[in-house]
């Protein structure tokens, strides 16, 4: 299970000094959503299931090979993005810089142990608006958008 909010930027936060994962994610299919990420030379398999603040999540590693094999035939561009995680409080904001056809895009994700956490999260003043609802920030609704899918 993943309970996790999504915000836009209201103000850039200053990440020098803290590590930048280079992230790549090809979707497999949208429904079920299944991807393959790229994150820093690791390959994973992700399927996610509902919408909204709480959905299911299954992620595993994926050998190279097999990483490979599921990729075969994808015609997909994958979305890009360098993913930065800020210390807040009892949470991680994991800060993501689109590039690619995504360039100027700019999220943040926090995850939480619970629902009720979730709900009672007060943003920081950097934060923008709460997208968490928004299908249109969805990783999977940009995939289809810079696939020609929507």
């Amino acid at each position: 299970m993943e309970i996790e909010r999504k915000f836009l930027v209201a103000k850039k936060p200053d990440v020098s000094g803290l590590h930048g994962a280079e992230i790549r994610q090809w979707y497999l299919s949208y429904k079920p959503e299944r991807r393959v990420r790229l994150i820093d030379g690791t390959y994973f398999l992700t399927e996610k299931s509902g919408s909204g603040i709480s959905r299911e999540e299954k992620e595993r590693e994926l050998a190279k090979e097999e990483a490979k094999r599921l990729l075969e035939g994808c015609t997909e561009k994958p979305v890009e993005k360098t993913r930065y995680r800020i210390p807040l409080g009892d949470y991680t904001a994991e800060y993501d810089v689109y590039t690619g056809e995504n360039e100027g895009l700019f999220a943040l994700e926090i995850e939480f142990p619970t629902v009720e956490e979730a709900l009672s999260f007060e943003p920081p003043s950097w934060f923008g608006k709460d997208v968490t609802e928004d299908v249109y920030y969805k990783n999977s609704s940009i995939s289809k958008r810079i696939n020609g899918r929507e």
